[in-house]
């Protein structure tokens, strides 16, 4: 589980970055357009933001136009912004707006979540628990609005309903001087993950390697798995991450120093 916080005025990119510290949380979502959005986020705050924590971004709409024409905007906003294949872009569908016409927003998210899909971003669906029950049905992942419940699994949602993929934005405060709203989430924010689960066996013993200074998992005399296996797997997963996408800069420098690192040791049995 992860806390992440949205405001739709953050301040500079350093006042929210202080805000996320001091709500002790772990990410954050931001806003890049819709009818009804109170304030598109500034890119060089977002770009600033993400090589620290990953994001989510918000469209808010009106529903006055075609879900697939709306969904086609999102994510040409969200291509402005340089987010990775897979990204994810959620719709933030109002109570008021669902409320004047369930029918029109659940066709709406639909075609939205297809168009966004269709794009290269996963798509998901934010409003209350009535609203996501009748609007998530092409979504990736819901945000549900509950406040005072932490827990994703306590929302008046039947447990069938997106297992394992749910946010619940719950509470809120001034965090920073930010007015901010507070969501725990079961899944992670960003986009695709790049590490299948041998990738992240292979990271493990590489962390141990460094951290440690000896392999564990593998032959104890660990150089020519190292040589073979770690270094080359590196190297592909640096060479596929997409433009852009996938980790922040700051994690792909820190996965190329690694790599750098790992190819100037000089490895003895242990």
């Amino acid at each position: 589980m992860i806390s992440f916080l949205d405001a739709a005025f953050p301040g500079s990119a350093a006042q929210f970055r202080d805000a996320i510290i001091q709500a002790r949380a772990q990410g954050f979502a931001f806003y890049i357009g819709g009818d009804n959005v109170l304030n598109v986020w500034d890119p060089n705050t977002v770009g600033a933001l993400l090589s620290t924590y990953p994001g989510m971004a918000i469209y808010v709409p009106s529903l006055a136009h075609v879900g697939a024409a709306d969904g086609t905007d999102a994510v040409q906003r969200a291509q402005a912004y340089t987010l990775g294949s897979g990204f994810k872009v959620c719709l933030d569908i109002e109570p008021g707006i669902f409320a004047g016409n369930p029918g029109r927003a659940a066709t709406y998210a639909n075609e939205w979540c297809q168009a966004v899909r269709a794009g290269g971003f996963s798509p998901g669906v934010y409003g209350t628990p009535a609203t996501v029950a009748d609007c998530a049905n092409d979504a990736d992942y819901i945000w549900v609005a509950f406040p005072g419940q932490p827990d994703p699994d306590a929302v008046g949602l039947a447990p069938s309903f997106f297992p394992g993929k749910r946010m619940v934005q719950w509470g809120n405060g001034v965090f920073n001087g930010i007015h901010a709203d507070v969501s725990n989430s079961q899944l992670p924010l960003g986009g695709d993950d790049m590490f299948s689960d041998a990738d992240r066996v292979i990271l493990d013993r590489v962390f141990n390697l460094l951290m440690v200074g000896q392999y564990t998992g593998g032959d104890p005399t660990s150089d020519g798995y190292i040589k073979t296996t770690v270094i080359p797997k590196l190297d592909a997963i640096l060479k596929a991450l997409p433009a852009g996408g996938g980790l922040t800069p700051a994690q792909a420098q820190e996965l190329a120093d690694i790599l750098t690192g790992l190819k100037g040791l000089t490895l003895k049995a242990v």
